[in-house]
């Protein structure tokens, strides 16, 4: 610690790393003038990866996420300087190629230079010898793009050293499998392509070679690789290399065009490059690892975006992974070491591994258990402190042995074990499947680490078809041998794109720590003899409620009387883009609703009939107290039970979505004053207002069923002229903060309502969606 600099060094390294991740350049160049102490710890951090990206920042808000974008310009110019640095404290005797001294050692600067003017000398600190990490193939400008496809658009002096050179022709020679047509581009800018990519391999080369003893993660231009197998010597520390699929590799569009014979023969010459590129490929890697055994942990391939959208080939790629060591003892299974593990599963010791989260290299259609990326025999079992999984499974059976493992600890605390074999702490668990599924692998994990689980996660792919019997079953979710008890599930979220869920009635009320809610499947159309509700429970916690379909239907609105910090509810059934859902017969649910108002004990469920059969029917009381909800969206029989006086709960309400469209358009609503008045409001003229009101009502619709629509005749029921006041004076339920509203399907309102709505109830309103069938 420095005398004039008190700052512990582990505290000032922690400040300088953060600015280092969060890619301030500007602050970290002036900590370089603090003093020697604070240099010290600085140039090291600034330099160890020079081509770090710089992160995406995002603002929070109810609504969605705002972007801030950075100045594109500064770091262009921040980039530069940086690169500039970098090669001018190059060793004298180190060769420089002519491309790099024409892009960034030039003698007369550009217009956005002439603020950062060129150092006349070489450098004397060695700043290249503090560099560990190249990889310059994602460095991106915000605002502007590709850091050297910029360095080349912004230099006049680089355009016309490649003219003078005659650099133009053999690029766009090297640009023949780029098939678009040779007049639709311009000659510069597959020059621009080429000249790019030459740019990139000679500056990751020019830093490696001078650094190479010091050099931890490297990315060579696959067809590069010649003059990197002659260094593996020097590359002592080498732990991660990436093999980048840049010029030769062809990028399939819908272009056509026939080649010259030049062109075709580049094109077999490019072919024969890239099969030797490979083989020498795996020779790096063997030759580093008979040198430095366990050194090299990872070794992968990539895709160069702007050169070639082909993997590597199957063949070369699993011979590279084989010439690589097991990874030793892994925390984590993710996209960029799954492919290894996968190679050596078996030699791979797991007793550290704590997540498995590789879903990103599986592609849409991977459901084949001979697909390269799938682990041959079971290996979870081995995972014995694994808290997360994040993967799509192909068996049922997958978790089986979770299941044992927990009856066999359950058996040996009951037979008096003090020391019973710890199970395995799983906390997230998300899955989604590629072939049919049936809930299996849900109910066991939820079983076997009930205790400990914190997030169940499940989806289904598009399956293009079902047989007879898998299209009659259902996702079951709670069902079955093994019951449901987690006491710590925050998140449960199931999403069904073709079968039906079946969600057992005691599941959430064995879930007390619920946050989020998300269960979805296609049902379009039910009985309302079949709905099977969930137990009324305490849900505290709840944050998000988005039910559709199935739950939607089971959904009990007593568990909405204990969900006050409730920010989302979502309830309806599937819509094919119409708008229009399946509504139960008006008259069924007309009156259940009626029977629940006549009802004093709210608490009691009160009884309808389907046809001749029986059901019973939960209140709706749309009286909740949920003073957090910021977003409402109702559809189908939940949008056609709503009653406006439920906005009284909701004084923070941002977002109100209420559609009623139904399939038989049967399923009418009439919108009044009384509607709109605060609950529990009393006034000396309510009686007779209200009164007036209803036979107004009851007149619309006697007029709407004799001739299908209103005419502008009067209302026999004339307001009196002091009832107008009394409008006025009423109050009303009120949400000021609503600034979307939306409201479709056959509605009935009037212009008295209207004024109401947005003058009284909802005055803030800014995007405004109707659709209503008669507005008076």
């Amino acid at each position: 610690m420095s005398i004039t600099f008190p700052l512990p060094t582990e505290c000032l390294h922690m400040v300088i790393r953060h600015l280092a991740d969060q890619s301030d350049i500007n602050t970290l160049s002036n900590l370089l003038r603090v003093n020697k102490y604070v240099l010290s710890t600085t140039l090291p951090i600034m330099y160890e990866h020079p081509f770090r990206s710089r992160p995406v920042r995002y603002v929070d808000n109810p609504i969605g996420f705002g972007l801030n974008k950075d100045d594109g310009g500064e770091v262009l110019v921040s980039s530069l300087m940086m690169v500039r640095t970098l090669l001018l404290s190059l060793p004298r005797d180190h060769v420089i190629s002519d491309l790099l001294r024409a892009a960034f050692l030039q003698v007369q600067p550009t217009d956005q230079e002439r603020y950062h003017p060129l150092p006349p000398e070489p450098i004397s600190i060695p700043y290249y010898s503090f560099v560990t990490k190249i990889d310059p193939s994602d460095y991106w400008v915000p605002g502007n793009g590709n850091f050297f496809n910029m360095t080349l658009a912004d230099r006049t002096t680089l355009k016309n050293h490649l003219e003078h050179r005659g650099q133009t022709g053999r690029y766009l020679l090297e640009e023949v499998p780029v098939n678009i047509p040779m007049e639709q581009q311009q000659h510069f800018d597959l020059a621009a392509r080429a000249a790019t990519r030459e740019l990139r391999s000679d500056l990751t080369w020019a830093l490696c070679f001078a650094n190479a003893e010091h050099i931890q993660e490297l990315l060579i231009p696959i067809m590069d690789i010649t003059r990197y197998v002659a260094l593996v010597p020097r590359l002592k520390v080498l732990s991660k290399v990436t093999f980048l699929l840049d010029k030769g590799f062809q990028v399939k569009t819908r272009y056509r065009r026939t080649y010259t014979p030049a062109e075709q023969e580049q094109l077999e010459s490019q072919k024969l490059m890239r099969i030797l590129a490979f083989r020498e490929m795996i020779s790096f890697v063997q030759e580093h690892c008979r040198l430095f055994p366990h050194v090299l942990k990872l070794g992968r391939c990539r895709k160069d975006p702007y050169a070639s959208n082909r993997d590597c080939p199957k063949e070369y790629e699993f011979r590279l992974l084989q010439a690589l060591p097991p990874l030793i003892s892994p925390t984590v299974l993710d996209q960029q070491n799954w492919t290894q593990f996968v190679v050596k599963a078996h030699e791979t010791d797991l007793s550290l591994l704590k997540a498995i989260q590789p879903s990103s290299v599986f592609s849409r259609r991977t459901s084949s258990k001979s697909h390269a990326l799938v682990v041959d025999g079971p290996f979870l079992h081995r995972c014995r402190v694994l808290e997360s999984v994040i993967m799509p499974f192909l068996d049922d059976d997958t978790f089986q042995w979770a299941v044992d493992e927990r009856k066999q600890h359950d058996a040996d605390i009951a037979a008096g074990w003090t020391l019973p074999r710890p199970l395995v702490p799983l906390r997230i668990f998300s899955t989604n499947y590629g072939q049919p599924a049936f809930g299996r692998q849900v109910n066991d994990v939820a079983f076997a680490f009930g205790r400990t689980l914190e997030k169940i996660s499940a989806s289904s792919e598009w399956w293009e078809r079902l047989t007879d019997h898998e299209a009659a079953l259902e996702f079951s979710i709670g069902e079955g041998d093994n019951s449901w008890d987690l006491p710590r599930l925050s998140e449960l979220l199931v999403h069904m794109r073709k079968i039906l869920i079946s969600i057992h009635p005691d599941v959430i009320s064995r879930c007390p720590r619920l946050s989020r809610i998300f269960l979805v499947d296609r049902r379009e159309e039910y009985r309302l003899d079949e709905v099977v509700r969930w137990t009324p429970t305490e849900l505290p916690l709840l944050k998000e409620l988005v039910l559709n379909g199935t739950p939607a239907i089971s959904f009990h609105p007593d568990i909405l009387h204990s969900t006050t910090n409730l920010r989302d509810l979502d309830l309806g059934m599937f819509t094919s883009g119409a708008d229009v859902t399946f509504i139960p017969p008006a008259e069924e649910l007309d009156c259940a609703d009626d029977d629940n108002i006549n009802d004093n004990n709210k608490n009691n469920d009160s009884l309808s009939t389907y046809g001749s059969v029986p059901r019973k029917q939960p209140t709706w009381t749309w009286d909740w107290y949920l003073p957090n909800l910021l977003s409402l969206k109702l559809n189908a029989e939940f949008g056609y039970r709503f009653k406006f006086r439920m906005l009284a709960g909701t004084p923070n309400l941002v977002r109100f979505i209420v559609g009623i469209g139904s399939r038989s358009g049967q399923h009418k609503r009439t919108i009044g004053i009384a509607d709109l008045i605060k609950p529990g409001y009393q006034h000396l003229a309510m009686d007779r207002f209200l009164d007036q009101e209803q036979q107004r009502q009851r007149w619309t619709l006697e007029r709407q069923h004799v001739v299908g629509d209103i005419d502008n005749s009067s209302s026999p029921i004339e307001l009196e002229e002091n009832d107008d006041k009394f409008l006025k004076d009423f109050e009303y339920v009120h949400v000021p903060a609503l600034k979307n509203f939306t409201l479709t399907g056959p509605w009935s309102l009037d212009r008295r309502v209207l004024e109401v709505l947005f003058g009284k109830v909802a005055p803030g309103v800014q995007d405004l969606i109707m659709s209503s069938e008669d507005i008076m």
